[in-house]
This record gives C-alpha cells, structure tokens and sequence, in this order.
C-alpha cells in the first residue's frame, strides 16, 4: 500500500509539469502583440493600438519568457528610446516615453543631447519643453535663447541632487513635516525620486 501511494505521489510531478507547460504554451500563443490590438476610442480614450508599451505591461509581454539574461535599466531604456528618435515613424512614441520617465532619465538624456544629430536633438527637445513645466523650470526654459545650452546649464548645478541619497533625504523630511521646500525639490526630481517616495 506504501509502495503503490508513493508511486502515485510521484508520477503526479511529471503530469503537474506538463499541465504547466501547456498552460504556459497556450497562455502565451494566446496573447496577441499590443500593437495589433485595434479597438476603437471609447468614451475619448485612446485606442488600445495608440498604446502599445501601456498595454504590454499589462500583459507582461515585455518581460522575457522565462529568465532574464540582459538585465535593462533606465540607462539601457533611455538610449533605446533616444536611438528611436532618429527614426520619424518612431519619434513619437519615444517622445512619449521620454515624457513619462521624466526625471528618472535625465541622468542619461541630458549628457546625450549634445551628441545628437540636430533632427533627433529637436525631438528631444520637445519633450523635455513639457518636462520642464512638470519640474518648475519652464520659465527660465522659455527665457532661455538657446534651449540645449538651458539644459547644459541645468544639469552641471543639478546633476549632483540626482541622487537616490538626497532623494531619500527629502522623503524623510517630507514625513516627518509638511515641508514645502522638501516638496519642491522633490517636485524637481520628478520620477527620479519615485523608489524613495
């Protein structure tokens, strides 16, 4: 009785891992690519096919499918994203990209501006006219004649507040009271500060 109960208990582990790789099988056969996705704008929201990196996070299709080998960080997204600028058909999903890491990805944007072709430097400017409003510097932006020469400007005194010590700094004294000048730099840290908080 031992004998047949522990050979049922251990054929069941080949049959749980094929029930599992078949699932796995059909799940991923199953989701179709984000940018095929064509359902109509409703209610004036935007096609699920206008958001194709939106939608793929949902479905986690943009991670790999079973190990990770090349691991990608902000800097690796960034120059991504940059390289995508040159190409017109791509620009403005990278723009848009640019826009919504905001400040986690002004480390790696900023120093790249100056080694850009004018085209892709353009592109790039436009969206970080509107980072500039999000992180309270648009005035000095929109004062300033030359606007790669506002962010050279910006990032050598900046550069050194981006960093996850200050940023976890300004978190603390955030909670510890209503600190309004904590808020505003932290406000100018934009997504950069986003772990910490």
């Amino acid at each position: 009785m031992i004998r047949f109960t522990l050979g049922r208990i251990i054929s069941t582990i080949p049959t749980l891992i094929g029930i599992s790789l078949v699932t796995f099988v059909l799940l991923n056969l199953g989701m179709q690519a984000p940018a095929t996705v064509a359902l109509g704008t409703a209610r004036g929201l935007p096609a699920l096919s206008d958001l194709p990196s939106d939608l793929g996070r949902v479905y986690g299709i943009h991670l790999p499918l079973f190990i990770n080998l090349s691991i990608d960080d902000a800097r690796v997204y960034a120059e991504r994203e940059l390289e995508r600028l040159k190409d017109p058909a791509t620009a403005p999903l990278a723009q848009r990209e640019l826009l919504r890491a905001g400040g986690a990805w002004l480390p790696y944007v900023v120093p790249a501006l100056f080694s850009m072709d004018p085209e892709q430097q353009q592109r790039a400017m436009m969206a970080l006219k509107v980072l500039a409003e999000r992180i309270g510097v648009d005035r000095a932006f929109k004062d300033s004649a030359d606007t790669v020469a506002f962010w050279k400007r910006y990032w050598s005194t900046y550069k050194s507040d981006f960093t996850p010590v200050r940023a976890s700094r300004l978190v603390r004294r955030l909670i510890l009271r209503n600190d309004e000048l904590a808020q505003t730099e932290l406000r100018q840290l934009d997504t950069y500060c986003l772990a910490q908080l």
